[in-house]
This record gives C-alpha cells, sequence and structure tokens, in this order.
C-alpha cells in the first residue's frame, strides 16, 4: 500500500478471489474467500491497509473466472439462481467496504437489466463515498463496443480491450500513432457524454513493455493518463515488466517481481522448481523514491 500510494494511484482493482471450482456453479461461493488466495479476515486487513492510505478497493466478481465462460455458459437472463447469488455477494462485498464491484465478459450477458439490478445496489451503498460498477469486455471490435456502451448505460465504466490491436500491428511507428489517433478520436466520439475506460495491456495482449519498449514507457503512460476517463494499467506495468519469452501473459500467470530474492518477493514460501524472472527489472531496481510514475488507476488480478 505505500508503495502504491507512492505511485499516487487513486484505487485497485483485486480478484477475482471466491471460491469457484472450474464450471461448477453449485460448489461457487461468491461470498467466500479461497483458502489457497487468503482468508476474509486478511482481506479486511487489506481493505484497512488501503483505508490508511486513502485507497479505494474494487473487487472483481466474475463468477466463473477459472474458466473461458464467466457465466458458467447458460443465458444469463435464465439463470435465477446465479442473479441472486450476484446479488448477494454484491451485497456482501460492499458490505464488508469494498468501493465498488467489477465484471469480466459483459458481452455474454443478454439482459442488460441485470447490469441496471447490480448498479442500483452499488448506489444505494454510496452512504460514506461513492460505489462503483465497472463492466469488462474482451471485444475490441470499435462497432462492438459501441453498441455495449449504449447497452451498458448502467454501469460507471466500461473498459474494453479496443487499443489491444495496436500491439500486434505491424505499421511502421508513423502509420502506428496515426491509426491510434484515429481509433482514440472514434472511440471518444462514439462514448459521447458516457465516462470512458481505457486500458491497452490487459492479460490476453501481453504486459505493455512487450510492444512499447523499456525506453517509452513514461511517455505511454503520460499520454494515456491524459485521455478523458479512466485509466487502467495492469500491475507490473509501471516498472516495465515483461512476459516469460514466448508466452503471452495470458498462458503464464507473471508474478510482480519486488525484488531479486526468491519467488521475486512476492511470497515468503519457498521459491518454485522452475521459477524464473521475466526480466531484471524489479521495483527494487526500478522504482526511485519520490519519483512518482503518472499513473491513477491500479489494476491488479489475482
Amino acid at each position: 500500500m505505500d508503495y502504491l500510494s507512492s505511485l499516487k494511484v487513486k484505487g485497485l482493482v483485486i480478484g477475482p478471489l471466491h471460491v469457484n471450482p472450474k464450471d461448477d456453479q453449485a460448489r461457487t461461493n461468491l461470498r467466500e474467500v479461497d483458502s489457497t488466495l487468503g482468508t476474509l479476515a486478511e482481506f479486511r486487513d487489506v481493505l484497512q491497509a488501503a483505508k490508511k492510505k486513502s485507497l479505494k478497493v474494487i473487487l472483481d466478481l466474475t463468477p466463473n473466472y477459472r474458466s473461458e465462460s464467466p457465466w458458467f455458459g447458460q443465458p444469463m437472463d435464465q439463470n435465477y439462481d446465479l442473479q441472486e447469488k450476484m446479488k448477494e455477494a454484491i451485497e456482501f462485498w460492499l458490505k464488508e467496504g469494498v468501493s465498488g464491484i467489477q465484471v469480466g465478459s459483459v458481452e455474454s450477458l443478454n439482459d442488460t437489466q441485470i447490469l441496471d439490478s447490480w448498479k442500483n445496489l452499488t448506489e444505494q451503498y454510496a452512504d460514506d463515498h461513492a460505489r462503483v460498477l465497472i463492466a469488462v469486455t474482451r471485444k475490441q471490435d470499435a462497432p462492438g463496443i459501441f453498441s455495449l456502451l449504449n447497452e451498458t448505460a448502467g454501469v460507471d465504466v466500461l473498459t474494453s480491450e479496443y487499443l489491444a490491436g495496436l500491439a500486434k500491428s505491424d505499421q511502421d511507428d508513423a502509420k502506428k500513432g496515426e491509426t491510434a489517433s484515429q481509433m482514440i478520436k472514434n472511440y471518444i466520439r462514439a462514448a459521447g457524454d458516457k465516462w470512458a475506460g481505457w486500458s491497452l495491456a490487459r492479460t490476453s495482449s501481453g504486459y505493455l513493455d512487450a510492444f512499447r519498449g523499456e525506453q517509452l514507457l513514461r511517455l505511454y503512460h503520460m499520454l494515456l493518463y491524459t485521455l478523458p476517463g479512466t485509466p487502467f494499467t495492469d500491475y507490473g506495468d509501471e516498472i516495465g515488466l515483461r512476459d516469460l519469452p514466448g508466452q503471452p501473459a495470458a498462458s503464464s500467470a507473471i508474478r510482480m517481481q519486488w525484488d531479486n530474492s526468491a519467488n521475486f518477493g512476492f511470497s515468503k514460501e519457498a521459491q518454485q522448481a522452475g521459477s524464473q524472472a521475466t526480466s531484471n527489472v524489479t521495483v527494487q531496481v526500478r522504482f526511485k523514491p519520490g519519483v512518482p510514475l503518472p499513473i491513477s488507476v491500479h489494476f491488479s488480478e489475482v
């Protein structure tokens, strides 16, 4: 929390961390912390530590997060049991003190009234501070995202992988800059008076340094964080954390590299066999106290 506060971060998204046997709706418990990730008491400690630093904690509550089908492969408007469990869980975590809820793959929700009902819950708990509902989509195509912008009007922020295509582009730098400029203008125009969400280096497209280059890291952040709306960045992007060679982030969980000790300071457990650093980029090496990077929202996934 000290580190995030020094980066001028305003909030972080954590999780999902609830009990979720893959594709098993009956045994999925949205109100219980997976014991392999921690305990409810430890999560409460996280909330208190964040509060002392005036940091907002958003909890990702995507139900079936261990699967490619986050909503258990059923039409959500017919899955009344899951709808009820989501409402109960949202209320539970808001009462625990989270500042909002995030849900992924909202393009798979075939009833926008469901999002509206969840938004009503977050608004009801806006007592000491506002609570938010963040929607995430895997869509990258402009028409699909712009359509969702209208359909998800009830959420506070819709974030997508709209800009991820730039990472895979084989255009030269000048042409890529023109393409990015036009894409951003189109998105702002389509968003209209709706609040925009910006992200690029999500887990499916790899870490930021993989395609921006270490020398342009701070410049990229400056450009991203001056766009109108809310910017999101993955943990490690602020130091230039890289993917494992030949393995994009979607296929390999990359640990945050705090230092060069066992497990890179991420855990006190014995170092795992075959564990190796993705690079020599660590917080200890890169971060210099008193020289904050221009980051205002920090995205983190367990």
